[in-house]
């Protein structure tokens, strides 16, 4: 499934296509005509793929838009599964002034008529966040202020600043949203959108299908000559043995043999089709084990979990279990955990605040399911860095252990030092 589809008329095709991209930069995916549907497809069956399998439309309004016939069942489809706007499923963005009518004026849309490129990236992704919009700094006090020294009476006042997401005019029953100033690095963040963990390289993917037998056909776009060279170094076979590789993408993680990895032309660029297989014999270690002098394993598996993601080491552990709980603690699975595993990438991609969160929280997904932390990631959700400090909040699910007994899950909420 993807996160977004990007309903269009022809006549905005620079603005769809200039939309798609800011929305795959910041880690989303995407699916869009122009990109999307190749020709020998059915272009009726195309977009309704596209409208059903995309987790929210965006509707590009322009008054051509809003004449055309063809565009009108793409919003409404997203329209009738959420009339409340409840769960944001269509987000309609403004490209050209034009007059809205019928039910599209109940929708807030965002609004980049008029606005240089960066402000639009800002407001564009800024309004595409559920989460609420609250500034990262206090707002200016609206009253009476004593006068700075230097400044001289009547000095005019900085205009405030313009909402993220516009309201729009003839509805005034609806909230207008606060303007949010981007985190640097960007969050928090729930989900990795478009990035894949391959061994240790991250990559943008096309797409990513998941089977019910675990098999795994990733579509990677290669950015760069290194990254073309990783993906084209992958190997089902070396040294007459199967090639394994690490894997994550969005909550799901293993460790994975390569099949194949194959070089593909579409519209001139190479995309490489990756299908993996999972290694049955590397999906982690103890799943259970009762207890350690009273400390059971789930227990021992939260220590696990506070230990990769905020660094915090046992607390409360008897002196003479100590050396045995560490020894569990690390685990006997593909990855052993010994210390947090947040510092360490921000020294590595902290140049790279833009994508920092996508990567770091892929890493942890991974870590979590291959260390036997957990089987399912319920919920992990990471940033904004403040001071060196990254927030997590993460819910995850042990593997069961009985059919008559619930599965146990694992929560840890706090933040991690990233510097020294």
């Amino acid at each position: 499934m993807t996160d977004f589809f990007v309903s269009y008329n022809k006549a905005d095709l620079k603005w769809a296509e200039w939309i798609a991209w800011q929305l795959e930069e910041a880690g989303h995916t995407t699916r869009i005509q122009a990109w999307d549907f190749r020709p020998g497809g059915n272009f009726v069956q195309e977009m309704q793929k596209a409208a059903a399998t995309a987790a929210r439309t965006v509707a590009v309004l322009s008054p051509d838009y809003l004449t055309a016939r063809f565009t009108q069942p793409e919003w409404q489809a997203a329209f009738a599964k959420d009339p409340t706007g409840d769960k944001g499923l269509l987000l309609p963005v403004r490209v050209r002034e034009c007059d809205l009518d019928g039910m599209l004026p109940q929708v807030i849309y965002i609004d980049l008529v008029g606005l240089d490129e960066a402000t639009a990236r800002t407001r564009l992704l800024a309004g595409v966040k559920r989460d609420r919009a609250k500034p990262e700094t206090s707002p200016p006090f609206p009253g009476k202020s004593s006068r700075r020294r230097g400044q001289a009476a009547g000095s005019p006042k900085a205009p405030p600043p313009l909402p993220a997401v516009a309201q729009p005019a003839r509805t005034t029953s609806l909230k207008t949203t606060s303007a949010a100033r981007p985190a640097v690095p960007a969050g928090p963040l729930t989900t990795s959108g478009a990035w894949v963990k391959l061994g240790d390289g991250f990559y943008q993917s096309k797409n990513v299908d998941w089977a019910p037998d675990g098999i795994v056909v990733a579509c990677i776009r290669p950015k760069t000559g290194d990254e073309e060279a990783a993906l084209g170094g992958l190997h089902s076979h070396r040294y007459g043995r199967a090639s394994q590789v690490a894997f994550a993408y969005g909550n799901r993680a293993g460790q994975m043999e390569v099949k194949s990895s194959v070089p593909k032309s579409e519209a001139g660029k190479t995309i490489y089709e990756v299908i993996l297989k999972p290694d049955e014999r590397r999906q982690g270690g103890w799943s259970s084990f009762g207890s350690i002098n009273g400390v059971s394993d789930d227990e021992i598996a939260e220590m696990r979990a506070k230990l990769l993601l905020l660094n915090e080491q046992p607390a409360g552990v008897p002196k003479n279990n100590v050396l045995s709980i560490q020894h569990w603690i690390e685990g006997s699975g593909p990855v052993k955990v010994t210390k947090g595993i947040f510092p360490d990438l921000w020294t590595r991609f902290k140049s790279n605040p833009q994508t920092f969160l996508a990567r770091v929280r892929l890493e942890a997904v991974y870590v979590l399911i291959a260390s036997d932390t957990v089987k399912d990631v319920l919920e992990l959700k990471i940033g904004p860095v403040q001071r060196d400090m990254l927030p997590v909040r993460f819910r995850g699910r042990r593997a069961q252990v009985a059919d008559n007994v619930d599965p146990t899950v694992i929560k840890v909420e706090g933040k991690c030092r990233l510097g020294v």
